[in-house]
């Protein structure tokens, strides 16, 4: 991917910069297939779009949809596992020991969670994207100084992406990720204030030599805070009025990622296409995938469209 954005940049950072996007397919930028160029390329020719209210307008697009359709949402109704019967998915069990029966299942974690947590068995083993630890602040004045996406990227590029990808360690140079989205709906912040959420990738949990904890996450909030100070941002951790923090415990716990993996499994060329988890389960009759772990791959869009290409998998099944 590197030695292709290479070709038509000479401008080093601006290479690095559209490089960077390597870190959410799961690999280093300069081990991924070349074609993943078309993203920054996507990005820069078409632009980019954000559901009004950010992105839970998506969330409560999709609900509001839904309830158009008379489909019965049950919020705060975790599941415990999926009930399979001679090898078939007939239901799930909540936390609460309630039963739902179903002739169809579509389990939107990742696929290796379903597999393990939710049924109990052994799936096919991939090699994940990095976790990350997440920071969501309110700040109790504009920012003029960085506008709505704003990459932070290391001196040392090459040996950052080493240090997370082929070392398993939280590079020493941070390269993060900051987004203003009050900048672009002005609705997602109080008059005169700013919501702002930092990204700092860092190995999954079972490959990390230390403990993932909100001690640690203090500790890159002051590097993130140092990198504002060094580039002359005006933005203090007095300016914060809100703050909510996400390790990557709390992303398996919470949401089902498999190891606190943020973005599903790699996007190296053995686990894409036919060769990525399949949308309908080759073990268990009746259970299907939605999101990351399965086609077409990570991101909002892509997760979106699984559930398209789910939707018309379990569709054909119905009417043959």
């Amino acid at each position: 991917m590197y030695n292709e954005i290479n070709k038509f940049f000479e401008e080093k950072k601006v290479v690095e910069a559209l490089s960077s996007y390597s870190m959410y397919l799961g690999d280093s930028p300069y081990k991924l297939p070349g074609f993943f160029s078309i993203l920054p390329y996507g990005e820069l020719q078409y632009g980019l779009w954000m559901p009004k209210g950010g992105m839970y307008g998506l969330v409560e697009g999709l609900i509001k949809l839904n309830q158009e359709k008379d489909v019965k949402i049950n919020t705060s109704s975790k599941i415990k596992k999926i009930i399979v019967e001679k090898k078939s998915a007939i239901g799930v069990i909540l936390e609460d020991g309630s039963e739902i029966l179903s002739d169809i299942i579509v389990s939107n974690v990742d696929s290796e969670t379903t597999h393990k947590d939710l049924i109990g068995i052994n799936s096919k083993k991939y090699k994940m994207t990095p976790s990350a630890y997440t920071f969501y602040w309110g700040i109790n004045k504009n920012i003029d100084s960085l506008t709505h996406h704003t990459i932070f990227l290391p001196d040392n590029f090459k040996k950052t992406f080493d240090e997370l990808f082929s070392k398993n360690e939280i590079p020493n140079d941070l390269p993060f990720y900051i987004s203003i989205p009050s900048k672009t709906d002005s609705s997602l912040a109080p008059k005169g204030q700013s919501s702002l959420f930092a990204l700092i990738p860092c190995p999954v949990i079972s490959k990390f030599s230390e403990e993932h904890n909100i001690e640690k996450a203090f500790e890159l909030k002051n590097e993130v805070f140092n990198r504002f100070e060094q580039n002359d941002i005006d933005i203090k951790k007095e300016d914060i009025i809100f703050e909510k923090i996400y390790t990557p415990h709390e992303w398996k716990n919470n949401f089902g990622l498999f190891d606190g993996s943020a973005f599903g499994p790699s996007h190296n060329f053995s686990q894409i296409g036919p060769f990525r988890n399949s949308n309908k389960s080759k073990k268990i009759k009746n259970l299907y995938f939605v999101g990351a772990s399965t086609t077409p791959g990570t991101g909002v869009p892509m997760c979106i469209l699984s559930s398209k290409m789910t939707n018309e998998i379990i569709q054909e099944e119905l009417h043959k």
